[in-house]
């Protein structure tokens, strides 16, 4: 029997449906990180010290993260709590906080109105500590008082701690016991403490600016038991400490949603509209009459993403725009210039029919047009060549064999300095099975031969160096002629979302660093015909971790191509893993969130942080791309960071923050 080339994924099986349901451990794949990271081949039998704890306090994160969410929408109606969400909290709560508040401008920053504001730390802005009825709460005045309205607000949980035992007092050690006539079922032995740092992001309008609000407090909680089994424990808040509030006032918006007026009406139906989430909603609601679209169908579908590329496709100044879907047609509209696009992807050619992921648009044949490789997930990629400004598909005169599938991303650079540029395809694989060969495959046996013997030498830990389908290298012959390069080193067998080249040696020739998920990252330096030779070890560029993209870009203005890795950013993984004794160091790394190099002489230097002294720009969620650009027109790069996972349809969402 001989292996299948690649199975695409696992398909869609009747536990799929459970992704909706409330989950009764740790949701998400973080169980799963954590037995990895502890030890091969861990199970509940061998967890670490703190396994038992930590996993009682993440249930208890799940369990009052919806309520958390409540205050929410407490807080957009300027009263907190207000009296839908008044019922959260204990008969008497110990609070401190913020005495007084002013929105004073300190510092401007750029050309964009922005300006830095007052931080009102515990120790400037809050109070003394006080025992208030619940009834008589009134949180935040000296903030609420001031705002007109806010434009969104929300809260999170950043980490907690079950308290129990001896243990169940707030850390202040000032919570009275209750007086006379009062409640005294929160100091039994049927009760729990968890105390919560929690953070609080909202925009609010306060005169004509609008104020960018950032914060931490903590707030206990304690629960009474139900005396139903399995069901979860009563949480009330019996502690909510203000502890920072950190504000950046703009007199105007940095961008506007322009869509509705930009686009006719069909058009903008059709943007608007996601087949996928239409797929997931049946199958959520009916799994047993829901019909598969493809054998391949998941229900987040992650790594078989859509995407979008821009392009000025008529060469009248204005840019016009391809949007790429996982399901139905691609479009692309052409800017008319006024501020309006139309939608003529079928009368160029370029309406392909689902599993699009990305697009590259350049001169591959330098006859003065853009010519444009479509990468693709479940079907093979496609060439096409612009001919008098219609596409048509040049794939199997141009290239020497089958284009690739299972494609993530699509980068080009003229790497052998012959001044035609090449093209690198970067591909993605993640949830793969290798089996017997099939009608559908997916990879030519030779490569699915390699990647089967890597899949079989691999060691335990699957989160640090799962193997994943190859990338390719087409060198440009000319003429719109491509070959494909089998033996350079750029062949690599990882699940790579982005590659990205840049001269950061300075020697003339163009290097090129690869974001790879599940894996250490690559930085290859270009040594012209020598070839590729990978320096990820000795420039420290590693950065392990869920790679999902990079940029390269002068920041510090000194003349070296400086790099910006994004990376997952995870809340959750941080928390689990701090309450750990023996997890390898490796994987708290893993969940620190984006990464900056600076780029000097000696070497690559890490120079972010998620405190200061470091530049603060590792904590931008769980990120998927990162662009240098300077915003401002001040002449030095900021960063423009794209974060996000899976946002479920509102018919089958539930409130957890993972």
């Amino acid at each position: 029997m001989t292996p299948h080339p690649l199975d695409g994924g696992q398909g869609t099986t009747r536990s799929a449906a459970h992704l909706g349901a409330r989950p009764s451990r740790l949701s998400g794949g973080l169980l799963v990180v954590l037995a990895l990271a502890c030890a091969p081949g861990l199970n509940l039998s061998t967890a670490p010290p703190g396994w038992d704890r930590m996993v009682a306090s993440e249930e208890a994160i799940l369990q009052i993260t919806p309520e958390i969410q409540r205050l929410d929408h407490s807080v957009l109606n300027l009263r907190l709590p207000d009296e839908s969400t008044r019922e959260l909290f204990g008969d008497r709560v110990e609070v401190r906080d913020f005495t007084s508040i002013e929105f004073t401008a300190q510092r401007p920053l750029g050309t964009l109105g922005l300006a830095t504001v007052e931080d009102l730390a515990s120790d400037q802005g809050a109070g003394a500590v006080r025992h208030v009825s619940r009834t008589e709460l009134a949180l935040w005045r000296p903030l609420l008082d001031q705002v007109e309205f806010f434009e969104h607000a929300s809260f999170h949980v950043i980490r907690g701690r079950l308290l129990a035992g001896e243990s169940n007092r707030l850390e202040t050690g000032e919570l009275d016991r209750p007086e006379a006539g009062e409640s005294s079922r929160l100091e039994t032995d049927e009760s729990d403490r968890l105390e919560t740092d929690v953070g609080f992001e909202a925009l609010a309008r306060v005169g004509e600016s609008r104020i960018w609000l950032r914060g931490e407090l903590t707030i206990t909680w304690a629960s009474e038991h139900s005396s139903v089994e399995g069901e979860p424990p009563a949480w009330s808040i019996v502690g909510w400490r203000s502890d920072e509030l950190k504000t950046m006032s703009i007199d105007r918006p940095l961008f506007a949603e322009v869509l509705d007026h930009a686009l006719e009406p069909e058009a903008l139906a059709a943007a608007r509209r996601s087949i996928h989430e239409e797929f997931v909603i049946e199958y959520l609601l009916d799994p047993e009459g829901f019909e598969s679209p493809s054998p391949y169908f998941e229900l987040p579908s992650a790594d078989r993403h859509p995407g979008l590329a821009v392009v000025d496709l008529d060469q009248d100044g204005f840019d016009d725009v391809l949007v790429m879907a996982r399901w139905g047609p691609n479009q692309f509209f052409r800017n008319r210039g006024d501020g309006t696009f139309e939608e003529i992807a079928e009368q160029i050619g370029l309406d392909l029919v689902g599993h699009t992921s990305s697009a590259l648009f350049a001169d591959f044949d330098n006859d003065g047009d853009s010519d444009v490789f479509l990468g693709r997930t479940l079907f093979p990629s496609v060439y096409m060549e612009n001919e008098g400004g219609r596409f048509v598909d040049g794939s199997p005169e141009l290239f020497d064999g089958p284009l690739p599938a299972l494609v993530s991303s699509l980068s080009a650079a003229d790497y052998d300095g012959d001044g035609l540029l090449d093209l690198y395809v970067s591909t993605y694989a993640a949830a793969m099975r290798v089996r017997a060969e099939r009608q559908t495959a997916f990879l030519p046996q030779l490569d699915a031969l390699e990647l089967l013997q890597l899949r079989m030498s691999a060691g335990d830990h699957m989160m640090q160096n799962r193997f994943g389908p190859p990338n390719v290298l087409y060198k440009n012959q000319g003429g719109g002629r491509f070959s494909r390069v089998e033996d350079s080193p750029l062949k690599l067998f990882l699940n790579t979302l982005q590659s990205t080249w840049a001269d950061y040696d300075n020697d003339g020739d163009m290097d090129v660093y690869v974001a790879n998920d599940f894996a250490p990252n690559n930085l290859f330096r270009n040594d012209g015909v020598d070839g590729f030779t990978e320096v990820t070890e000795e420039t420290g560029t590693a950065d392990l971790g869920f790679g999902m993209g990079a940029s390269w870009g002068d920041f510090d203005e000194d003349g070296l191509q400086d790099l910006y890795v994004t990376n997952m950013y995870s809340k959750a993984g941080r928390r689990i893993t701090a309450q750990l004794n023996d997890v390898d160091a490796s994987f708290e790394e893993m969940a620190h969130g984006n990464t900056l190099f600076r780029n000097d002489p000696s070497g690559f230097e890490r120079v972010s942080s998620l405190e200061r002294p470091g530049l603060l720009v590792e904590a931008a969620g769980w990120g998927w791309g990162s662009q240098f650009v300077d915003l401002d027109n001040d002449s030095d790069l900021d960063i423009y960071a794209l974060s996000g996972y899976y946002t479920a349809p509102s018919q089958v969402a539930l409130p957890f923050d993972i």
